[in-house]
C-alpha cells in the first residue's frame, strides 16, 4: 500500500512544480550596494541580471550574493533580521574566503548619486556582521518589511 503522504507530495509536486524544503541556519549577513559593487557602480550581477532591491516579498525578492558552491544561484532566501526575501543572482567573493559569511544582500539603489555613498555605507554597516536566522529554500508566508532597506539617504529597518 502506498503511503498517503508520499502520494500527496508527489501529486502536489506535479501540480505546483516543487516542494520547498526550507531549512534554517545561523549565518553572517552583509550588505552591498551601488557604490561598492564589483564592477563599481554598474549593478550588474554574475548571472547577467541587473541587481534589484525588489520589495523583498516572496514574489518580488531582492538580489543577493553567496558562495554558490554552498548556496546555488536561484535559491530563494529569507533573512529574518531585515524581514526580506532575496534570490541568489550574484557571487560573493568574500563569502568564499570566510565560511561564516553566508549572504551578501543587495540594498541598492541603482543608480544613485555618488555623494550619497556615505549614507549607503552606513546602512550596509547596520546589516553587516549580524549572525541571524537565514532561511534557505524559503517558503512563502514570512513577515515582510516592504519598505526599501535604503531609500537613497536613510536605512528603513
Amino acid at each position: 500500500m502506498v503511503n498517503k503522504c508520499l502520494l500527496f507530495a508527489l501529486l502536489f509536486t506535479l501540480i505546483v512544480g516543487r516542494i520547498s524544503c526550507e531549512s534554517v541556519v545561523k549565518g553572517r549577513v552583509t550588505a552591498y550596494g551601488w557604490c561598492d559593487n564589483d564592477p563599481p557602480y554598474r549593478g550588474d550581477t554574475s548571472s547577467g541580471h541587473q541587481a534589484t532591491s525588489g520589495d523583498g516579498t516572496f514574489s518580488n525578492p531582492s538580489t543577493c550574493a553567496t558562495d554558490q558552491s554552498r548556496i546555488p544561484a536561484g535559491t530563494k532566501i529569507y533573512i529574518s533580521h531585515v524581514q526580506k526575501y532575496c534570490i541568489v543572482r550574484d557571487i560573493c567573493g568574500a563569502c568564499k574566503r570566510d565560511p561564516r559569511r553566508l549572504v551578501d544582500l543587495w540594498i541598492g539603489p541603482n543608480p544613485m548619486k555618488r555623494e550619497n555613498c556615505s549614507f549607503l555605507r552606513y546602512c550596509e554597516e547596520r546589516v553587516d556582521n549580524l549572525y541571524v536566522d537565514v532561511y534557505l529554500d524559503a517558503a512563502d508566508g514570512h513577515t515582510v518589511n516592504r519598505n526599501p532597506l535604503f531609500d537613497g539617504t536613510r536605512c528603513n529597518f
